[in-house]
């Protein structure tokens, strides 16, 4: 109403249908406003075209099951006007966090691909043409109206005690996660820019084993200035399930580590593995099965309060003081 009464007038929104009407010199447009909460209510709109759909606040979708479904299904223009290609897109505004977090970061590669720049995601065979997608990320600072007319807006932001909602809401910081272990953890501030491993420095490697769930390795090096760097990782994870394994076998995880570890000339000095990968099962352990000693593994420190501990160094590690 704020928007559009002033320039289209009041009276061409009708409140029952919840449609805005713009008379325009080919006809008349319409601009819909729906309620989508499930899929089924993603459902009701078969048998209907756009040429244009906005989402607004898309991370409150626990899955992409209504969103996949309009836009490859229902976002469509068949008829050409004036004998010109009309154009669809797909506009969608989302605040980090909520239960849709991971689908929307991944769908756009947010953190992944530069913001700004479109990337394309799908090449039609027949006729060459590129559907791109495109994040734009967006602070408080950014929104200049809003700053101007409530500066007290951003004091109230800041207060906020949970802060991954005060980095969410405050800054768009879609590394946040709710649950996370480490919810301290700030890409702006924790992750250098790309360079070589320097020659020479002592190399860990890490391990959690998952073959059901995901397994992670990691490789870390000690610079020479102290700092501990993590430099590399392989992580198997379905594409499609976030906490879906690959089912591959560890003698073939093991080759992919080595190979790396090969061909950038690593020289492992100690290697930690999840103890239980020690247990046997009336056949190799997954420690054999990943290259035993000859792969220099070592199992984590166990005992009561060990995970607690190690936890709450890597807290520290990460813990900001003055901004740094």
């Amino acid at each position: 109403m704020e928007i559009f009464s002033g320039h289209y007038g009041i009276n061409n929104y009708k409140r029952g249908s919840k449609t805005w009407y713009f008379p325009t010199q080919k006809g008349t447009a319409e601009l819909r406003l729906r309620a989508i909460e499930t899929y089924e209510d993603a459902l009701k709109h078969q048998g209907h075209q756009f040429t244009w759909i906005g989402f607004d606040e898309l991370t409150q979708w626990q899955n992409d099951l209504p969103f996949e479904y309009l836009f490859n299904n229902r976002l469509r223009a068949p008829k050409k006007s004036g004998g010109k290609k009309v154009s669809t897109y797909l506009r969608a505004t989302a605040n980090p966090g909520g239960v849709g977090h991971s689908w929307v970061k991944e769908r756009y590669r947010i953190g992944g691909q530069k913001p700004f720049v479109p990337w394309v995601f799908a090449t039609n065979k027949n006729t060459g043409e590129e559907d791109e997608r495109v994040f734009v990320p967006a602070k408080l600072t950014d929104n200049k109206i809003l700053m101007d007319n409530d500066s007290s807006y951003e004091t109230r932001l800041d207060n906020i005690p949970d802060e991954i909602m005060r980095r969410a809401l405050r800054d768009g910081d879609w590394d946040i996660a709710q649950g996370a272990a480490f919810p301290e953890f700030n890409s702006t501030i924790h992750v250098v820019d790309d360079h070589e491993v320097p020659k020479g420095v002592p190399m860990i490697r890490s391990m959690d084993w998952g073959r059901a769930k995901p397994y992670a390795c990691i490789w870390l090096y000690v610079n020479y200035d102290g700092d501990l760097n993590v430099c590399h990782e392989l992580y198997g994870c379905s594409v499609d399930k976030h906490d879906t394994g690959l089912g591959t076998d560890p003698d073939l995880v093991a080759a992919r580590i080595k190979d790396i570890e090969e061909r950038h000339g690593w020289n492992i000095k100690e290697a930690w593995l999840d103890p239980q990968c020690w247990a046997k099962h009336g056949g190799p352990s997954i420690f054999d099965q990943l290259g035993g000693y000859r792969m220099r593994w070592k199992p984590w420190p166990t005992g009561q309060f060990s995970r607690e501990n190690a936890k709450s160094i890597v807290h520290e590690y990460l813990r900001v003081v003055n901004g740094a």
